[in-house]
């Protein structure tokens, strides 16, 4: 396995599988050291790069990170056009298994099932100044209690919308399709304060009622002990909705503060 990994101003284009894909081949119970040490992912495009399958749900990423220490993945174009595929992608974009200290900024993300999925990391991460479209759940946190890693992340000044995503179309979603607010723009789930001092700070959450909209929430906040601040959400045209959508569903224990 390699220590360091630099992806720069390359196309990724018409590949049914992974765009970029950088992973031990050992994902868990390794040891810290036999992660990347730093990975770079700068000025890419991958461009209708997708994948469909249902039962695994693990195959079809624009780009996805394992087992990283820290790195940095900056302004990249991942669009998977559906109207060429005729499907969604699975994830545009993955952080997952001991990753950590990842800095995901100014990227543009459309048209996959998920926008952002980061899972069984490490946190510390910034995800802030990204553009997500063409998708009715934008980032998915998800985690239980890994004990001494589960450190906060920061989610802010991102721009969050399903725009562009036709209303009775026929591409098939894969996470959350079980109950009607387990899709949202932004869902964040974390078991036993294992997020706790996260902040999801000045983002703006777009829901257009001209376009496909699955959940009845704009946030699903399914964690204790991390703050929203000063975001703002827009519903537009919302008489065209076939939900009624709330703001939140979210923990009591939510710091919410300066939202409009």
């Amino acid at each position: 396995d390699k220590r360091e990994a630099y992806i720069h101003n390359i196309i990724v284009e018409n590949i049914y599988g992974q765009g970029i894909y950088i992973s031990d081949s050992q994902q868990t119970k390794i040891s810290l050291s036999a992660r990347f040490k730093y990975i770079e992912i700068n000025n890419c495009q991958i461009l209708n790069v997708w994948g469909y399958n249902p039962k695994l749900d693990d195959y079809g990423d624009g780009i996805y990170l394992s087992n990283i220490a820290s790195g940095l993945v900056k302004n990249n174009t991942v669009k998977n056009d559906f109207n060429k595929t005729k499907q969604l992608g699975r994830v545009n974009m993955v952080v997952e298994f001991m990753s950590q200290n990842c800095n995901i900024i100014n990227n543009y993300i459309y048209g996959y099932d998920r926008g952002i999925h980061l899972e069984a990391d490490y946190g510390n991460h910034n995800i802030s100044y990204n553009t997500i479209e063409g998708t009715d759940l934008g980032i998915v946190v998800y985690n239980s209690n890994i004990p001494g890693h589960n450190n906060p992340i920061k989610i802010s000044y991102n721009t969050i919308s399903n725009q562009y995503l036709p209303k009775k179309n026929q591409l098939k979603r894969v996470r959350g399709i079980s109950g009607i607010s387990d899709r949202a723009l932004l869902d964040f789930t974390a078991l036993n304060n294992s997020r706790k001092g996260s902040i999801v700070n000045n983002n703006y959450f777009v829901i257009d009622g001209n376009y496909d909209y699955f959940s009845n929430s704009i946030i699903n906040i399914r964690v204790e002990g991390i703050s929203l601040l000063n975001n703002t959400y827009i519903v537009k045209n919302k008489h065209k909705l076939t939900n009624p959508v709330n703001y939140f569903n979210f923990s009591q224990k939510t710091l919410i503060k300066g939202e409009n």
